[in-house]
């Protein structure tokens, strides 16, 4: 079965109402494009699994068991300094795309309180999982990293063609290429 935007909303629907107001226990990447976020919810402890792989990405409960690594990656010690003791506090759809946004209320170094938003793009090779401060707007990391070369060479694409390969609305692609400007402008 394909993951489209009609899946996507019912996932997200369907996550929404399980783990929110969840609070984030504890963050693991048992694979390099896996994670396994431990939430305490009012039913109960849940695991909500998170893949970006270009053969199965998906967002979905499990109760399945994973090895971890002995060291964790640097992208989830990211997002246990982030996330970790953190509240979900929204799950939905971006648009009608294939994309999940979970945002979450933690607490920063200081003990401010701060909203963080783990973006989930399901979109087989292209998927990906991106840490965003919400506040600033800026992109925290992400477990897939793309290079400057690529970002010059997306802008340099021609706008129909991205539209096309990208599978993405318009609208999104337009937003993509002005963020992808900014982030060049800026440095």
């Amino acid at each position: 079965m394909a993951y489209d935007g009609i899946i996507t909303y019912a996932e997200a629907k369907e996550l929404k109402e399980r783990i929110v107001p969840g609070k984030i226990e504890k963050v693991y990447q048992p694979g390099a494009e896996d994670l396994l976020v431990h939430i305490h919810t009012q039913r109960g402890n849940v695991r909500l699994f998170i893949s970006c792989n270009s053969q199965s990405a998906r967002v979905c409960l499990t109760e399945g068991s994973y090895t971890n690594p002995d060291q964790p990656p640097t992208f989830c010690m990211l997002l246990r300094k982030h996330l970790q003791g953190g509240r979900i506090t929204d799950v939905r759809q971006k648009d009608a795309e294939r994309i999940m946004e979970i945002d979450i209320e933690a607490q920063n170094e200081l003990g401010f309180s701060v909203c963080r938003r783990l973006i989930v793009e399901i979109m087989s090779k292209h998927s990906n999982i991106v840490l965003v401060d919400l506040e600033t707007g800026k992109i925290i990391d992400s477990i897939k990293r793309i290079g400057l070369d690529t970002a010059k060479a997306v802008l340099k694409a021609p706008r129909e063609m991205l539209v096309e390969k990208a599978d993405l609305e318009e609208e999104t692609v337009d937003e993509v290429l002005r963020i992808l400007q900014a982030e060049l402008d800026a440095n």
